[in-house]
């Protein structure tokens, strides 16, 4: 069983598509990005690409509580997936082409942890999934923004607290 963290913020909500950011030990990015799909009860599915193995894959991680683990500094709701459409929604989180090797996307970025959920966001959108009225760069933009805000927040003794943001939108 995974260690919680005690968030701050609003409640996780069931059936809702989140965005997390992890602690990231490595240089480069500041955060490795992340889907969290909530179902009904105490159950979420992680959803990322990663690269831990030596090349980059697709990998889904359930957790047992459907909470924060020590590694979650941020979790921003970006719509809700009701359990109904949860498996579409998983063959659709499937279907991003992952490349073992990254490489660079069309756009000239690097394949990473972020491009991929930027990849998956649109993708989701396209197949009617989730509903954002923003383009995904706006999203990723607004995310980092929102993050560095909730990032902020300090217990009394002046720890950072992790933050649970009900959505983005």
């Amino acid at each position: 069983m995974m260690e919680t963290a005690q968030f701050y913020g609003d409640p996780i909500e069931e059936d809702t598509l989140y965005v997390v950011l992890h602690q990231r030990q490595s240089v480069g990015e500041a955060y490795h990005w992340a889907l969290l799909l909530t179902g009904p009860g105490q159950v979420g599915q992680i959803h990322q690409a990663t690269d831990r193995n030596g090349s980059w894959e697709y990998e889904i991680k359930d957790i047992e509580e459907g909470q924060p683990t020590r590694s979650m500094i941020c979790l921003v709701g970006i719509g809700n997936i009701p359990f109904a459409n949860r498996a579409e929604a998983t063959e659709v989180m499937k279907s991003v082409h992952v490349p073992p090797e990254g490489g660079n996307l069309r756009t000239g970025e690097p394949f990473n942890c972020r491009t991929w959920l930027k990849l998956a966001i649109g993708v989701l959108q396209r197949a009617g999934i989730i509903g954002l009225p923003l383009h995904v760069e706006d999203v990723e933009t607004k995310l980092r923004v929102k993050a560095g805000k909730l990032l902020s927040v300090k217990s009394a003794d002046g720890r950072k607290l992790p933050t649970v943001s009900a959505r983005i939108v």
